[in-house]
């Protein structure tokens, strides 16, 4: 089933969508204007997000996080490196805790994956290679 959810109804919604406004600092001298619309895909939530730009540094050690911008420019760092990812390309932060920056106008998706959903896969995955590693 899919669910809708504007950003005022993701209030309980994890680590990076529970309390995104005690995380986020906008940037830029304009007015900030951010709005997230998720849809939930069984237990797998798709969220889009718009911003006029800011930074963001959750810390998630339960889900895998994918970045995918439609339109605008995101730079993460999940202490591993920092990338810039542009429109059309994907970024996968590891685990845990991690800054991201949006220093402009930016639409994207945002879609966390369990840890436990991967790992369950895994295990009944014959190919030993693919299974998540912990650090």
């Amino acid at each position: 089933m899919m669910e809708a959810r504007s950003a005022a109804e993701v209030g309980g919604g994890g680590p990076l969508f529970g309390r995104v406004a005690e995380h986020v600092q906008p940037i830029g001298a304009g007015e900030f204007r951010m709005f997230i619309n998720s849809v939930a895909l069984g237990s797998i939530r798709v969220s889009a997000v718009g911003t006029t730009g800011h930074r963001i540094s959750p810390i998630d050690t339960t889900n895998v996080t994918v970045l995918l911008p439609w339109r605008g420019v995101l730079v993460t760092d999940d202490g591993l490196g920092t990338r810039t990812i542009r429109t059309g390309q994907l970024a996968i932060p590891r685990p845990g805790r991690r800054s991201t920056t949006i220093p402009g106008r930016y639409l994207g998706l945002v879609v966390p994956v369990p840890l436990a959903r991967l790992a369950a896969a895994g295990a009944s995955n014959p190919c030993e290679d693919w299974r998540p590693v912990r650090d």
